[in-house]
């Protein structure tokens, strides 16, 4: 086990608190424009954000897509919020 940790050590290259520094920075909402988007940690977020939506949202920047077959949908494989609202039973 000790080897394999060491050898997957090796491998990385990323200081190992940039990822939970991205986190951070994410959390405290000072990313809201990469909302729903992949991001890097590897890049530098400020510079990023710092771009903003002209560069972000409107080249449609840091967005992973996939697209299904002759327009089959795709619903995600969960409910809606509007499928999660309790119905009323009948008589109330």
């Amino acid at each position: 086990m000790a080897e394999a940790k060491a050898l997957t050590l090796q491998l990385i290259k990323v200081n190992r608190f940039l990822p939970a520094a991205t986190c951070l920075y994410i959390a405290n909402r000072k990313a809201t424009i990469l909302k729903g988007r992949y991001f890097d940690c590897e890049q530098d977020i400020v510079e990023v954000v710092s771009a903003g939506p002209s560069e972000i949202v409107n080249k449609d920047l840091y967005r992973m897509k996939v697209d299904f077959l002759g327009g089959l949908p795709n619903d995600g494989g969960i409910l809606k919020d509007s499928d999660r609202t309790p119905k009323p039973k009948k008589g109330q």
